[in-house]
């Protein structure tokens, strides 16, 4: 049975990866790669998914970045127009959870 514990250690890997990849790939539109999860996985394509869930993950943090670099600038602009507003209540309006008027 060293094999069978082997061949389901890599496919727990393999498959922990794929659902990683996918759930990202969902979170930013963009698509996973498209592979049989029940069959072990040749080399390629370990690294295709590994490929596609490494430029995935830099664009999640090329988003993020950019999400926070325009809450700052909107940040500035409220506070030239002169409008205080409270951590939590500024908070709330960028992340889209409340109405501003």
């Amino acid at each position: 049975t060293s094999l069978e514990e082997k061949r389901n250690q890599i496919m727990g890997q393999f498959r922990s990866m794929i659902d990683e990849e996918r759930a990202l790939a969902s979170k930013l539109g963009l698509e996973p790669v498209y592979i049989d999860e029940d069959t072990i996985p040749e080399k390629e394509d370990m690294h295709r998914v590994e490929d596609n869930l490494s430029k995935m993950i830099k664009v999640k943090e090329e988003r993020e970045t950019h999400m926070f670099t325009m809450k700052e600038q909107i940040v500035a602009l409220l506070d030239k127009l002169g409008m205080d507003l409270n951590a939590s209540t500024l908070s709330s309006v960028l992340d889209g959870d409340d109405e501003f008027d």
